[in-house]
């Protein structure tokens, strides 16, 4: 590419490679780098203590049925803010617990 530039220029010879101007220039330029340190938490993130008193009402016998959605409805209603829904999912998942949270019976096969 660059010894064809010189010669029948840059737009001839990308085409004539078959490649978009935008990425030889894209390629020409090194990434920067990534600094290595972790982001410090968002000053908003919940607290140890919160994360587990959410996952403790979700887990309660009068919750462990619903889903977060569901969970967070009544809770509104009752008048108490703990999260938000994705927070419910997401603390779920850190725990392997984003399932069918019902108690169902296994399918039979026939």
């Amino acid at each position: 590419m660059n010894e064809l530039a010189p010669l029948a220029g840059r737009k001839a010879a990308c085409e004539a490679l078959g490649r978009s101007r935008a990425s030889h220039y894209r390629h020409r330029t090194p990434k920067p780098e990534r600094s290595s340190t972790p982001r410090p938490p968002s000053p908003r993130a919940l607290s140890p203590g919160e994360r587990q008193a959410v996952i403790d009402v979700l887990d309660s016998e009068q919750f462990c049925d619903l889903a977060p959605r569901q969970v967070w409805a009544r809770l509104i209603d009752e008048g108490s803010y703990l999260c938000s829904v994705p927070m419910m999912y997401r603390l779920l998942a850190e725990r392997a617990e984003v399932r069918e949270r019902r108690r169902v019976a296994p399918t039979r096969r026939r």
